[in-house]
Parts: structure tokens; C-alpha cells; sequence
């Protein structure tokens, strides 16, 4: 009701949840509408029965668009997350223990005309970053990466590892992509472009 409403000064009776449930995750996604933030909202995953290992938290708000914010290893069922105002909240609890990726390395996937070796104006590619946990290689382009440009204005590239070229320019780009933990994959390198 309206008094619980503004006596929480405007945040948590709107709060929406979805959860869905594959065979390695679990994403809980979090919608608050509300002009406040939702301080230390708790998650019990405990009568699900699974053991999830980590918890990452991506967010898309006024300041960042899905972005992965934070990494953090479980100890137990339990986990604690602040909601920002007006966004859209994203936990995503994994079986693998990400704190295990040894090694990140950065691999093309393109179904446009784009290709990072000759990106033209307006024009798109795919990277996909792949992690090795163990012996295999694992994808975490939507999971736990970060992902950079030296020039965002130039070329963009999107959290999950979507490149365009914004606008044309005589300069050398450098995308990287690292995990939250600092594994570091090798840079890509966008040649300039000529101005038409």
C-alpha cells in the first residue's frame, strides 16, 4: 500500500522476480521499477537442492548496460545483492567454480559482413570469450567478463562481446576482455579505417 510504499522511501513492494533453472545455472532476475534503491536483498537457493560454487551479478541501470559487476564464490545457500534504482538485476548462480579459469582467450563468431580484420562503418562482429576450467573450455562472453574498447566512441564493443564500428577513423582500436578475477584474455586489434 501507498504508506509502506513511501515509508521504504519508494523501493521493495514493486520488486519483480523471474527465475529460471538450466542443468549447470540458475538465473534469478530482479526488475526494480521503483526511483529508490533496494538495499541487501537475500536469496536462499537451498531447497533447490543443487550446489551452485559461484554467484555473478550483471546489472543494466542508468550507469551500466548488462554489465558484470561482481564474482563471488559460495560458501553456502545464501546470498546478498543491493538492487539499484529504475534497473534490472541479474544473478547468475553456476555449478563451475569460476575462480578456477586459468586462462581466457578470445575466439571470432560472426553471422554479419563484419570481421575485426576489416570492419566497415556501422558494421558488426562477434567475439566470444572462452575460459579454461580444467581441461575444457568454457563460454563466459554473457557470464563474468568484462569487455573494453581504447575507443568506445569510435568502435563499441557490448557487454557479451558484440563489436561495431560507430564511426570511421584513421586510429587503431584495442578490445580486450578480462574475467572479474583479472584473467585476462589477448587483445584484438581494429585497423583504422579511411574516412569516405
Amino acid at each position: 500500500n501507498g504508506e509502506k510504499y513511501y515509508a521504504l522511501g519508494g523501493a521493495g513492494p514493486d520488486l519483480r522476480t523471474l527465475a529460471v533453472r538450466t542443468a549447470e545455472k540458475l538465473y534469478i532476475t530482479i526488475l526494480n521499477p521503483g526511483p529508490a534503491s533496494v538495499k541487501r536483498v537475500g536469496f536462499n537457493v537451498e531447497l533447490l537442492g543443487e550446489k551452485y560454487a559461484t554467484a555473478v551479478v550483471r546489472e543494466t541501470s542508468h550507469w551500466n548496460r548488462d554489465k558484470a559487476l561482481r564474482q563471488s564464490s559460495l560458501k553456502g545457500s545464501e546470498f546478498v545483492v543491493d538492487l539499484p534504482a529504475e534497473s534490472l538485476t541479474q544473478i547468475i548462480f553456476t555449478k563451475a567454480d569460476l575462480s578456477q579459469v586459468t586462462e581466457l582467450k578470445l575466439e571470432e563468431k560472426t553471422f554479419t559482413p563484419g570481421k575485426t580484420s576489416s570492419l566497415g562503418l556501422l558494421e558488426t562482429t562477434r567475439l566470444r570469450a572462452l575460459g579454461k576450467l580444467g581441461d575444457a573450455w568454457v563460454d563466459l562472453s554473457d557470464l563474468n567478463v568484462e569487455w573494453t574498447s581504447t575507443e568506445p566512441a569510435l568502435v563499441a564493443i557490448y557487454q557479451g562481446g558484440l563489436v561495431q564500428r560507430l564511426h570511421a577513423s584513421t586510429k587503431e582500436i584495442t578490445l580486450t576482455a578480462k574475467t572479474l578475477a583479472g584473467v585476462a584474455a589477448p587483445a584484438v586489434t581494429i585497423p583504422a579505417s579511411s574516412k569516405k
